[in-house]
């Protein structure tokens, strides 16, 4: 039986397709370590991995597997086909183009060429800014910021009379975290058509933005820290939540900086002359930083399969954790290509007054248009949606599915949308196909990460089997409709806990009651179902939550008046209607007393059946073939993000950039103060 070294970390038997872990024993040439930690010790922080050949960096791995000169990788074909065993062809890389070689600027105002080593210098200063935010904070002294209801109040992180705690007080800074996730969705947002006069839409990519709410916080109101001392609820209006295109300007004011000063970041490398005055566009650098960023995810999530991520060192891949390790690593057949040429917007559409131009006054960004861009609701249903990006992007309804898998990487800020938490809890940062498993409701275990000598830790069902899992919908109250109404995720679980080496049981438990909490209801991860205390084995959520637009590719649901999902049959719509979810009266009691259930309302709503004429599968079909197939989803991913990108271009406006995309193809480093990008295939 032939064991072919593969790029995840493990081998493939010739024969029956079992992937097994590759072990390695250490030898006198050379300090190998056992399976994935071969990887580990050998790549270099953060993009360090090249996932699509095997090479390695440091004399000492010369022995590994994975490293030697005749390893095969076993791609994907990148549809859903099994891994075939098939020899690598040399990529065809094209030449950098010289400095001094002229750009090629395309008639109207697009956006000039790039050269190799252009690209890879912007690479850089992008990928730079996510891995270390701080690079970026001297652009924020004296930000634009205005909180609480009606942007009445001011952004100074002290208590005022709708925020009396730590939860909601904010300061003027803009949220700098994940900063990857923010550059896809600008890079989204950056393509939304404006509505055309008449009818109809215009516009696409154009590197500007409507602000409307921008550099305004909401601050939270609801929550029992809060309304213990006497916070008032439902003050701000209804249809505020979503944010727009709120939060997007602390992202855009970092790329803006890379588009008019060549040094920035520092420790990056610098360019001959800025973006701009080399006749580059800003939408062609918020579509590269978007890519880069898709592929900075997925390739996070590459590392965190094999134990060597570069976020949460303590955390696990949850794909692992529910034993799909040999399903976890994304194997990238076709990397996506880049495309210069785009226009930004012309001066026509620029504010001339930005004390007045949105929400909130600020200072004057080159980038804010003062057209209002067609948005999506993120109380859309599965049909909503559908009709809304096949109206305003031409997709089909598997498209669609396909783009939403972006939400996966990041997570909601309360002060930017009036929604919050992640959709991956533990494992945002990552960009993969657990976003559509989660929302399916797969089984899974709830992870707390290892911390201090508390070993990572991963509760299921008794016996350690895997969890049961589903939805709540809760009102928040923020607004007179009750609204926003946020999903959240949970599972029905024993608490989180491990034995030391004598046996002994300790929680990490961090929710549910005392009891529940107590080294009393450990055993339950032991027990049988029959055995198990019910107070030990409960229902709980934790910081994992969606939204409606996502639920809805999955679920079948109406919406209400103001939002509200409807017409499940665990909505009973006696208790469960706009006039008792807007009754303000309700809020001073609990549900037993008569007042809203705030808490624990499963909608168990059912499948979304939703499919395009000529097309047998429906929308919910393809939320679990991505649940299932990994490589297929980030294939089809990539080609629905380009048909984003180019939204208001035909083929002869954009020209093909340089090939330096594909994940891990780039090793990204820092090497004393300076960091910078390279490929390594070059």
């Amino acid at each position: 039986m032939e064991c072919i070294a593969t790029d995840t970390g493990v081998c493939r038997t010739n024969g029956n397709n079992m992937l097994q872990l590759k072990v390695t024993t250490k030898t006198e040439d050379s300090d190998v370590r056992e399976g994935a930690h071969c990887r580990g010790d050998c790549g270099s922080w953060p993009w360090g991995w090249d996932t699509r050949a095997s090479r390695c960096d440091v004399p000492k791995c010369a022995g590994c597997p994975e490293c030697s000169a005749a390893s095969v990788p076993t791609p994907t074909n990148g549809r859903g086909g099994r891994p075939q065993a098939v020899p690598r062809r040399p990529r065809q890389t094209p030449s950098p183009t010289p400095a001094a070689a002229p750009a090629i600027c395309p008639p109207g105002g697009g956006g000039c060429s790039w050269t190799q080593e252009e690209a890879l210098t912007i690479m850089s200063k992008v990928v730079a800014t996510i891995v270390n935010p701080s690079v970026s904070m001297k652009l924020f002294k004296d930000y634009e910021c205005a909180s609480g209801p009606n942007f009445s109040q001011p952004c100074d992180n002290k208590a005022n009379e709708y925020c009396l705690v730590n939860v909601c007080k904010v300061d003027n800074r803009p949220d700098t975290s994940q900063l990857a996730a923010k550059y896809l969705r600008l890079g989204f947002h950056d393509c939304l058509r404006y509505p055309k006069e008449g009818g109809g839409a215009v516009g696409g990519c154009d590197g500007c933005l409507h602000f409307g709410p921008m550099f305004g916080k909401y601050v939270q109101l609801h929550g029992m820290a809060n309304q213990k001392y006497g916070s008032k609820l439902r003050k701000y209006n209804n249809g505020e939540e979503g944010g727009f295109n709120n939060g997007l300007s602390g992202p855009a004011d970092i790329l803006e900086a890379i588009y008019t000063d060549p040094e920035f970041p520092g420790g990056s490398p610098k360019l001959s002359q800025s973006m701009k005055a080399s006749g580059k566009s800003r939408a062609d650098l918020w579509a590269f930083a978007a890519l880069v960023s898709a592929e900075f995810g997925m390739l996070e999530s590459n590392l965190r399969c094999m134990g060597t991520g570069v976020t949460k060192p303590g955390c696990q891949h949850d794909l692992n954790v529910m034993n799909r390790s040999d399903k976890c690593v994304i194997s990238q057949q076709t990397p996506p290509r880049f495309y210069t040429g785009r226009r930004d917007c012309g001066a026509k559409d620029k504010a001339s007054d930005p004390s007045t131009s949105s929400q909130v006054p600020h200072l004057y960004r080159d980038y804010e248009t003062i057209r209002t861009e067609t948005q999506p609701s993120p109380y859309f249903n599965g049909t909503m949606l559908a009709n809304f990006f096949k109206k305003e992007f031409a997709f089909t309804r598997q498209e669609t599915v396909a783009l939403m898998g972006a939400h996966g990487i990041g997570g909601f800020k309360f002060h930017h949308s009036m929604f919050k938490y992640q959709w991956q809890f533990l494992n945002d940062f990552m960009l993969d196909n657990n976003y559509y498993r989660v929302m399916s409701a797969k089984p899974s275990k709830k992870q707390t990460c290892a911390h201090g000598n508390a070993p990572a830790t991963f509760a299921g069902k008794p016996g350690g089997g895997l969890a049961e899992t589903g939805w709540w919908v809760r009102p928040l109250r923020e607004q007179p409709s009750g609204g926003p109404f946020l999903w959240f995720h949970y599972h029905h679980r024993c608490p989180n806990c491990y034995k030391d080496e004598a046996g002994e049981w300790f929680s990490t438990e961090e929710r549910g009651e005392a009891k529940f909490q107590s080294k009393e209801c450990c055993k339950c991860n032991d027990q049988t179902e029959d055995d198990v205390d019910p107070e030990c084995y409960i229902k709980l959520t934790q910081d994992e939550s969606g939204i409606s637009v996502d639920l809805g590719l999955y679920y079948s649901f109406e919406v209400g008046k103001h939002g509200a999902p409807m017409g499940c049959p665990g909505l009973d719509p006696s208790e469960w209607n706009d006039d008792r979810l807007s009754d303000a009266s309700l809020d001073t009691l609990n549900s037993l007393e008569g007042g809203l259930n705030t808490w624990d309302t499963e909608p168990n709503c059912g499948r979304n059946n939703e499919k395009d004429p000529d097309d047998p599968n429906s929308m919910s079909d393809y939320v679990e073939k991505y649940a299932e197939e990994q490589d297929v989803w980030a294939a089809d991913f990539f080609e629905v993000l380009h048909k984003v990108q180019t939204t208001g271009y035909v083929d002869a406006d954009l020209l093909v950039g340089p090939d330096v995309l594909g994940i891990g193809r780039a090793k990204c480093e820092r090497t004393g103060r300076k960091f910078a990008c390279a490929l390594l295939d070059a």
